[in-house]
C-alpha cells in the first residue's frame, strides 16, 4: 500500500513539474534579443567596411571557425544593401543566408538572417556603431520570434547564451583585425 502512494505521489509531482514547464513556456514572450558589445579602439568609418562587406566575414566571423569545408556563396556584389551570403556545412549540418537589408554607412546596418537547417527561421542582426572617447563601441544583436521547440529548449539550455559567446568572439575577433 506505501509503495502505491509513493509511485502515485511521484507520477503527480511529474505531472505538476511538467505542466509548471508547459505553463512557464506559454507565458513566456516568444520575442528575444541576444546582443554583445565591444570597444574598438578604431573609428566607426575603419570598421564599417569588414561589417558591411559578406567577404570579409571570413576574417572575423565566429562560426567561420566552425568547418573548414564550409560553402560559401555570394552575390555578385558582396557589399551593401542587397548583398547576400549563403553558407552550408556538413560539420554540424547548418545552411543559412544573410541579406544585407538596410545601412548607414559607419553607423548600422541590418541584415536578415534565414536558417534553412536544421530548422527554419528567421531574425534580423543589427550591427550598431557608435563613437565613443578614443574608439567606438560595436554592437551585434539578434532578434526574433523563438518557435515553442525553441522555447523549450531554452528551458532545459543555453542556446541564447553559446549565441552571445559566438558574437563576442567574433567581435574580439575584428578588434583584433582591424585596430
Amino acid at each position: 500500500m506505501d509503495n502505491m502512494l509513493l509511485t502515485q505521489a511521484i507520477i503527480l509531482a511529474m505531472i505538476v513539474l511538467i505542466l509548471g514547464i508547459l505553463i512557464y513556456i506559454l507565458v513566456k514572450s516568444n520575442k528575444y534579443t541576444i546582443s554583445q558589445t565591444k570597444f574598438i579602439k578604431q573609428t566607426p568609418e575603419k570598421i564599417f567596411p569588414y561589417i558591411n562587406n559578406f567577404k570579409s566575414w571570413h576574417d572575423w566571423a565566429s562560426w567561420e571557425d566552425i568547418d573548414p569545408n564550409i560553402t560559401r556563396i555570394y552575390s555578385d556584389n558582396p557589399k551593401g544593401v542587397g548583398a547576400t551570403y549563403e553558407w552550408i556545412s556538413k560539420q554540424p549540418n547548418m545552411h543559412g543566408k544573410m541579406t544585407i537589408t538596410e545601412t548607414m554607412p559607419s553607423n548600422k546596418i541590418l541584415i536578415k538572417i534565414d536558417f534553412i537547417k536544421p530548422a527554419r527561421g528567421s531574425n534580423t542582426i543589427e550591427f550598431d556603431l557608435k563613437n565613443f572617447g578614443e574608439g567606438t563601441l560595436v554592437t551585434q544583436s539578434m532578434c526574433g520570434k523563438h518557435t515553442f521547440a525553441a522555447r523549450l529548449m531554452n528551458v532545459f539550455s543555453t542556446i541564447d547564451k553559446s549565441i552571445e559567446k559566438q558574437y563576442d568572439k567574433g567581435l574580439s575577433k575584428l578588434k583584433k583585425l582591424v585596430e
